[in-house]
């Protein structure tokens, strides 16, 4: 049985894709920078989740730090009219996400 977020996000890309051509770029936004996004473009950020128990998190790769970078590179997508996706939780057992609600 397929996770039902997963679902969607399978069949919007699918629409997506059927509507007008789409250029992938897969890497960091740190390398990505603004200058290179058009405002027909749209972001999509999967980073690692700050409030989840993994690895990465574990070995500090992705810290409170690095979700705050993350989230002003997003505020400033946004301020240039830039729409973008972000994939977080803002629960997760019992802790709250902040920074994200901020």
């Amino acid at each position: 049985d397929e996770d039902p977020d997963r679902r969607a996000a399978r069949f919007f890309a699918f629409v997506i894709l059927q509507v007008r051509p789409v250029r992938f770029v897969l890497g960091s936004y740190e390398t990505l920078g603004l200058r290179r996004v058009r405002q027909d473009d749209c972001l999509c950020a999967d980073p690692p989740y700050l409030l989840g128990l993994a690895v990465y998190n574990e070995r500090g790769a992705w810290s409170e730090v690095h979700e705050r970078r993350l989230l002003a590179f997003l505020d400033r997508a946004h301020a240039c009219g830039i729409p973008f996706g972000l994939s977080n939780v803002l629960v997760h057992k019992g802790r709250r996400h902040v920074l994200l609600e901020d």
